[in-house]
């Protein structure tokens, strides 16, 4: 008896080990599987600023913008890759093809000729941000000729910063954007034109104690072009037109099943962004 239930025992235990490494390779595969995919996508690099609620380094997930091309991307061959820089250097990568695409920016006829362009990122609102003591009505400016009262603040490099100059509209410089705004405060400009999301981020995490004072006033209606972020893409990486297909066709997608809109809200919420006047 003892000598038949041994090799019978032997065989058991082979037939529960055999069964159990089936069972550990079959749970293995959705990893390996996974390996696989992650080390067969292209990385795809993409030069980015300090611009937040849109794209920071120091935001959840890097900011709202970094979501929505992340999950543009999702599904398919290419892996996005952000790298954060100067504004001047991040020109300069997606220039000599150096990196694939770099956001977000305002569509202008200079860049047009210099790059391709992405479908929009964000459709953006340009509005005015001034004291609600200084214009308790509101700035009341649809075209350019409504500003020559106005004393603009700005940094340098804004898209208007031609045409305003060209209309005769008085502009008073600062280092930033946040500078700008601190002429207003001080009364030495009137009012400083920014993207709404944005210029409601910064003066609540930056003019916490004077947020209260401000008030926003509708922009311009000159060009919604130049109201709405973009991807600049290379003209020279390679495959640019088949990845920036891949990347239309997924912000299609995102935009169609309502994910686009969620991520927006969820990083509204999240950042604490109430972008009403």
């Amino acid at each position: 008896m003892d000598d038949l239930s041994s090799p019978l025992i032997n065989l058991a235990c082979q037939g529960k080990t055999a069964h159990l490494l089936t069972r550990i390779l079959i749970g293995l595969l959705p990893i390996v599987s996974t390996s696989l995919m992650a080390e067969s996508k292209q990385l795809i690099p993409i030069a980015t600023g300090e611009y937040p609620p849109f794209v920071s380094a120091t935001l959840p997930n890097q900011g709202m913008l970094v979501e929505i091309i992340t999950a543009a991307f999702a599904g398919s061959q290419f892996s996005p890759v952000f790298s954060f820089t100067s504004w001047p250097r991040v020109e300069a990568m997606v220039r000599s093809g150096q990196a694939f695409a770099g956001m977000p920016y305002h569509w202008t006829k200079e860049r047009d000729e210099a790059f391709l362009f992405s479908p929009p990122l964000h459709q953006g609102k340009i509005v005015f941000f001034h004291l609600q003591s200084q214009f308790p009505n509101g700035i009341k400016a649809l075209h350019l000729g409504d500003l020559q009262s106005i004393r603009v603040a700005t940094p340098h490099g804004y898209w208007f910063e031609p045409i305003f100059k060209r209309a005769g509209i008085q502009l008073s410089y600062a280092i930033d954007e946040e500078q700008a705004l601190r002429q207003v405060l001080l009364k030495r400009a009137d009012t400083v034109p920014l993207e709404q999301l944005f210029g409601t981020y910064l003066i609540k995490q930056r003019l916490t104690k004077q947020t209260a004072l401000f008030k926003q006033s509708p922009g311009l209606t000159e060009d919604r072009r130049n109201h709405d972020y973009f991807m600049i893409v290379s003209r020279t990486f390679p495959k640019t037109e088949a990845i920036l297909t891949v990347f239309s066709q997924g912000l299609q997608r995102l935009h169609d099943s309502g994910e686009y809109h969620r991520i927006q809200q969820r990083c509204q919420s999240m950042y604490e962004i109430d972008p009403k006047p």
